[in-house]
């Protein structure tokens, strides 16, 4: 099976950034279907070159980590989930179980 790069639910989550950029959960969905059709580069550049009130949300930490640590960017990924578990420790239990983080280490 071929996954394609683009698919509609992320086309379209990114035509709505580009019409109310101020809703910050348009970058976070963009970015998650692009993730999750296995296009995962595109999900971490989505979400970089976002709004920067995007880097005051530890959800886009969280999820920043996820992709970078897919992408095998193993530092940059620990230092992202670092920075959500610090905004909101309720991360650190989420962490544990999320598979797409699975291998990362101690989070502690």
């Amino acid at each position: 099976m071929v996954i394609q790069s683009s698919n509609s639910a992320s086309d379209t989550a990114r035509l709505l950034c580009l019409k109310a950029a101020d809703e910050l959960v348009f970058f976070l969905r963009a970015a998650f279907c692009l993730y999750e059709t296995g296009d995962t580069l595109a999900a971490c550049n989505w979400l970089l070159r976002g709004p920067k009130t995007l880097f005051d949300m530890t959800t886009f930490h969280y999820d920043l980590a996820c992709h970078l640590w897919t992408l095998g960017e193993s530092k940059r990924a620990r230092s992202h989930l670092k920075q959500a578990i610090t905004m909101d420790e309720s991360f650190l239990e989420a962490a544990r179980d999320d598979r797409d983080l699975a291998g990362i280490g101690p989070l502690h």
